[in-house]
């Protein structure tokens, strides 16, 4: 155990028995479409065939969220328009949502691309596009009318609730 702090090596060593006494019917699955990625970017294109495995939550977690598992699903974040919140090639836990309720960060396409931004209202038919990136020479703000768009050509999927990510 070389590499495993002094104080930490029993925790290390008990582990076994620790995972042996834990509940597996606290723990919960959600949707894992591991294959579809939402644009922290430009832009990416929908992917039809969406491969779904699952992501194990804790039952209490969704508890605390005030939702249910059933209305929640993950995918993953390609670009870097939304960091430091959202890691690129992280995972994002999404409450499934059709409008939008309040601003946040939410998945949404816009015409061919499924996007992850930061949205705000303007007034009743115009949304505020914002990237969490500092960056704003690469990534400015920009505003979406939603009046000058056919009603398929905008649609939200998700709502934030909870990332995670592995920072390089």
């Amino acid at each position: 155990m070389q590499d495993v702090p002094y104080m930490m090596q029993p925790m290390v060593a008990g582990y076994d028995d620790w995972a042996a006494e834990q509940n597996p019917q606290k723990i919960v699955p959600v949707r894992y479409h591991v294959n579809v990625f939402g644009s922290a970017g430009s832009g990416y294109e929908l992917f039809e065939d969406a491969a779904t495995e699952a992501m194990w939550f804790r039952a209490s977690f969704f508890e605390y969220l005030e939702t249910s598992p059933q209305k929640c699903f993950c995918t993953r974040v390609k670009g870097d328009s939304m960091h430091p919140t959202l890691i690129d090639r992280g995972t994002v836990l999404w409450q499934m949502a059709n409008r939008y309720t309040a601003e946040g960060i939410y998945l949404f396409r816009q015409v061919n691309e499924l996007r992850i931004k930061r949205l705000q209202m303007v007034n009743s038919h115009t949304i505020r596009i914002i990237s969490d990136n500092a960056d704003k020479g690469i990534y400015p703000t920009t505003l979406l009318n939603l009046s000058e768009l056919q009603e398929h050509e905008f649609e939200i999927y998700g709502r934030y609730l909870w990332n995670c990510g592995i920072a390089r």
